[in-house]
């Protein structure tokens, strides 16, 4: 007889029911993040934020970058203009010529030139600008 045993076709079943059941899980969460996650769902992409800046970078000078926010949001902040901005080189700090500047709060811009004695060249995105030293 060429047909399965009933212990094998048992187990065959079963892992059937464990594969939907998972993807079963996997599909109502995508669901219940599309219907029912409290504000809106929007994307952007690094590239947007730094667009107008990259016309204006010259070739192969070492960029400062300064941000307004602490901790691992600096960081993520930092990485981002890193790869937006590539093959440039962004050093952390206001020490070079030009400067990109990417502020969580876009008001501060002002004060951030006047205490460190930088001029707005271009801007980007919210918060974002290429600044140079006066």
């Amino acid at each position: 007889m060429g047909g399965l045993t009933k212990p094998e076709g048992g187990r065959r079943m079963r892992l059937w029911v464990l594969v939907l059941a998972v993807a079963a899980a996997g599909v109502l969460r995508d669901v219940s993040v599309v219907f029912w996650k409290p504000g809106p769902l929007w994307t952007f992409r690094i590239d947007d934020r730094f667009s107008g800046l990259a016309g204006r970078l010259p070739p192969g000078e070492r960029l400062g970058f300064v941000t307004d926010v602490q901790g691992d949001a600096a960081g993520s902040r930092y990485f981002d203009a890193l790869y937006a901005l590539s093959p440039r080189l962004l050093e952390t700090g206001a020490d070079h010529r030009l400067v990109v500047a990417d502020l969580q709060d876009p008001v501060g811009l002002g004060a951030l030139c006047s205490r460190r004695r930088l001029r707005v060249v271009a801007r980007g995105g919210p918060g974002v600008a290429l600044l140079e030293q006066e």
